[in-house]
């Protein structure tokens, strides 16, 4: 991976006639002034853009493995609230059934029963409310 980063170090020389030291990386060109290599060294210098690409590196993989568990956490939440939703709404759904039929139930059961032992059924309000 580092030998891919570090392409060319070469001096380069600007309008002024002042000297640098570039190091080309693959999309990036980092320029040291010619006095800054002299006093630490041609080796620090490539040492030190290779410590940077190297942190900068890990800093962007550490930030992808983040934004990853963090989508990853959403789409989880996301699974559960709508599959408790779905539970709950059919749950519901069951439970209204199931009330509705044993009212029907009752009510018929009782609607008979009252008018088998009268000869003529009259309903009275009170079973109307049931």
């Amino acid at each position: 991976m580092l030998s891919e980063v570090l392409v060319v170090l070469f001096l380069a020389e600007d309008t002024k006639g002042q000297n640098y030291v570039c190091i080309h990386l693959v999309k990036a060109v980092i320029v040291f002034p010619q006095v800054v290599v002299d006093v630490v060294g041609v080796m620090t210098v490539v040492v030190l853009v290779v410590l940077v690409v190297v942190v900068v590196v890990i800093a962007v993989v550490v930030v992808a493995v983040v934004v990853v568990v963090v989508v990853v956490v959403v789409v989880v939440v996301v699974v559960v609230v709508v599959v408790v939703v779905v539970i709950v709404v059919v749950v519901e759904m069951v439970v209204v059934v199931v009330v509705v039929g044993v009212m029907i139930v009752a009510v018929d059961s009782l609607l008979k029963f009252h008018c088998l032992k009268k000869p003529v059924c009259i309903l009275r309000p009170k079973l109307l409310l049931l």
